[in-house]
């Protein structure tokens, strides 16, 4: 694997989409003000033919667009086979959870209006994840070692199943956990591409199931080893999913022993 190379805004290029001038306006001198390449787009059509003609980095769009709007454009994106980051501006017009979006392959979902350090914040951190860097976010910290507890769950249970994504995952614990609380891991795979998976991440999502609950969660850091495991898998799978909704997308990884540490 690579060895990460120092962050530099001036290596990157950056794609706005967006249907109003003076949005496209706004954020594009965000970025060219660090030193950004940058391309502009009316809508997701524009994208596209930006998108055959040259390499993004990073894709900033706003999910109502005329002739394409940003999910289509997401979609378009996962079937030219490119990975490109992308974060998505929604509205309360627009019917996109976070679950979704992050099921699709959306790494960040933010609104209008959108401040300057939430956006170039959430750009930063999707340079960094190509590079397999994880950085938690402002103002986030690790779980603490006494928040750590451990659970075992048996081969063939349905607590054990884990879906991996580009930037997190999901899988079922045993208590009702919170969005917004930082989850601690170590898991061991009995088999498949990964043995092991430790670090700790931050919880977007939690949906009550029958014994406790489905959580979805961010990578924020992960350990040395899982990250050269995780890279490699990474590599080898191509996953489309920021974070996966199911253990569909990995049937692999389902059903398999794990052991789980969690903070509280």
């Amino acid at each position: 694997m690579l060895e990460p190379q120092p962050f530099s805004w001036n290596t990157a290029r950056i794609l706005i989409a967006d249907d109003e001038p003076d949005m496209r306006e706004i954020f594009s001198a965000w970025f060219r003000n660090l030193g950004c390449v940058v391309s502009e787009a009316a809508d997701g059509k524009e994208a596209l033919e930006a998108l055959a003609r040259e390499r993004f980095d990073a894709i900033v769009t706003d999910v109502r667009m005329p002739r394409m709007d940003g999910v289509q454009l997401v979609r378009q994106l996962h079937e030219s086979g490119r990975y490109t980051p992308v974060l998505i501006f929604v509205s309360g017009f627009v019917d996109l959870t976070l679950r979704d979006a992050f099921d699709l392959g959306v790494e960040a979902l933010l609104s209008k209006p959108c401040e300057r350090k939430a956006l170039v914040g959430a750009v930063r951190r999707c340079l960094l994840r190509r590079q397999l860097i994880f950085e938690p976010l402002e103002a986030i910290a690790p779980p603490a070692a006494h928040d750590y507890i451990r659970e075992s769950f048996s081969l063939g249970a349905s607590a054990s199943q884990v879906a991996l994504g580009r930037g997190g995952m999901s899988l079922n614990v045993r208590r009702q956990l919170s969005p917004g609380s930082t989850i601690g891991f170590a898991l061991a795979f009995a088999e498949g591409p990964l043995t092991s998976l430790s670090g700790w991440g931050l919880l977007h999502w939690s949906d009550a199931i029958i014994g406790g609950s489905r959580v979805g969660m961010e990578f924020l850091h992960l350990e040395d080893e899982s990250r050269i495991q995780f890279a490699r898998w990474v590599s080898e799978r191509n996953p489309v999913s920021f974070i996966p909704r199911h253990g569909r997308s990995n049937p692999s990884l389902a059903q398999l022993p794990v052991q789980f540490s969690q903070a509280h």
